[in-house]
């Protein structure tokens, strides 16, 4: 399998999962509203407990579900076919979608966004601060509890950090500055998803549901900055003899 071709079945699949936003077009200027930095930890702690968790995430979890198990069936092959082919564009691609670059690149926009008056910018900040904090507790603690085999016989595979990042970066640029420079971030998160692959680093599988879990923190965060979240949440609950789940109706 070529790099390219395996690019485009990648790049394909995670297009899919990260459908871009409804809001292009329209001609007028965003109203970005004011954004309070004084609010970040609990509008962090309600993301993590309700903006999560609401029927607005299932159509894409479910799909990107769907992408993943498909997926799967075929990592080994694709991995035999392509781990190994490229060594430098794995380790480029390790590097500009790592944690030191990522982390560095949007600690930067959340340190500067209350010294500035461009509202869209300290919007932008805020909720790139709210999706990476939610996108890193969750993979990490997906790759702690699933533990798969790297296919370089590394441990914690699933899912992957670099895809969770990049696609959560370009879902948030997309939301905000379109697609003059979204399609770049996500030929960028494509890009580095594939390296992951090409590395050995990480499964197709593990790629897709990890830009899927970008997409879901990224949208996650942005409702709750829009004041647009569904009015339908649920979460679940447990207690002594007892657990479900509570869906709860916002009026």
């Amino acid at each position: 399998m070529s790099r390219f071709t395996g690019l485009l079945h990648v790049v394909t699949l995670l297009f899919i999962v990260c459908p871009a936003a409804a809001d292009e077009g329209s001609g007028r200027k965003p109203d970005w509203g004011e954004t309070d930095f004084r609010k970040f930890l609990p509008t962090l702690g309600h993301n993590f407990t309700c903006g999560l968790f609401t029927s607005d995430n299932l159509p894409p979890l479910f799909i990107g579900g769907v992408g993943t198990a498909l997926a799967y069936n075929y990592d080994q092959s694709i991995s035999d076919a392509v781990a190994g082919d490229s060594e430098g564009f794995g380790e480029a691609g390790q590097i500009a979608g790592g944690p030191v670059v990522m982390s560095s690149l949007i600690g930067a926009c959340v340190i500067a966004a209350p010294f500035t008056q461009n509202d869209r910018f300290r919007a932008f900040s805020f909720t790139l601060g709210q999706a990476v904090i939610m996108d890193e507790v969750i993979y990490r603690s997906l790759k702690l509890a699933v533990d798969r085999t790297r296919p370089n016989g590394e441990d914690y595979s699933f899912p992957s950090g670099h895809a969770a990042t990049t696609f959560m970066f370009a879902t948030v640029v997309h939301h905000y500055y379109g697609y003059k420079l979204s399609v770049p971030a996500y030929v960028f998160a494509g890009l580095v998803s594939w390296s992951r692959v090409e590395l050995g680093k990480h499964y197709l599988s593990d790629v897709i549901f990890g830009a899927t879990l970008g997409y879901l923190t990224a949208r996650t965060a942005l409702r709750t900055q829009s004041n647009t979240a569904s009015r339908l949440s649920f979460f679940p609950y447990a207690g002594p003899g007892s657990g479900g789940v509570v869906f709860v109706l916002s009026m």
